[in-house]
């Protein structure tokens, strides 16, 4: 079959689940699909990925409803090859989005939340609004666009948790859809922090071949 007809076929019918997943059943994370597609161990780790990128990929894709979270599948492509030493700008980039669109926005919809008498009443949606505000003023004391290569890490994380609270307690589907546009928005600009003339690495034929045939037999029996 052809490389990339194979491809195709691949990213269409890999599911991306909660947690690091299960390869050989053909659900993982999107950073285990990164490993898987790359030939690593299976891991949410990848060598061949950048740490800050990692970070906010996982929170989202633990975050994210099931439809939602297999949007993040074409970025496994472009994932693979970002250890490339650039997180401090990708930190930037990330810190500016987060105080300029995502942190406005939270306390936008908090003053919706406490004006209103029926948003108040159950007490989930009190909780999720508290734990909401406390992850963003986390964010704030953590957000420094000088720290340490952990500490990046770190952030890129709360990030992508604190984006991930604010759509699961939104008011509605239309106000919950912003945030996870604007999450994978953000995303995108951080795989677009690249050097000049970037490579993309060479995905692992082997690998392809044995997850084609994985989740052909998955397919095969789901079939009654």
């Amino acid at each position: 079959m052809n490389l990339d007809l194979q491809r195709e076929r691949v990213f269409d019918r890999v599911e991306l689940g909660h947690g690091i997943g299960e390869r050989d059943r053909g659900r993982m994370c999107v950073m285990a699909f990164v490993a898987c597609l790359t030939g690593d161990e299976h891991t949410d780790t990848p060598a061949c990925a950048s740490p800050v990128i990692a970070a906010f990929a996982v929170a989202l894709n633990d975050g994210m409803p099931e439809a939602v979270r297999q949007r993040l599948k074409p970025f496994a492509m472009r994932i693979a090859g970002t250890a490339d030493g650039l997180d401090a700008r990708r930190i930037v980039v990330l810190a500016e989005t987060m105080r300029e669109e995502i942190l406005p926005q939270l306390e936008r919809c908090e003053a919706r939340a406490g004006s209103s008498r029926r948003a108040l009443a159950p007490a989930w949606a009190w909780f999720r609004r508290r734990a909401v505000r406390r992850a963003a003023r986390r964010f704030r004391e953590q957000s420094r666009v000088d720290a340490s290569p952990g500490q990046r890490a770190d952030l890129a994380r709360a990030a992508g948790v604190l984006i991930a609270l604010g759509a699961n307690s939104a008011g509605g589907a239309t106000e919950a859809e912003w945030y996870w546009l604007r999450a994978i928005a953000l995303l995108d600009r951080l795989c677009d922090v690249a050097p000049a003339g970037r490579s993309q690495p060479a995905f692992s034929a082997e690998r392809l071949d044995w997850l084609d045939e994985v989740l052909e037999g998955r397919a095969k029996r789901a079939v009654p």
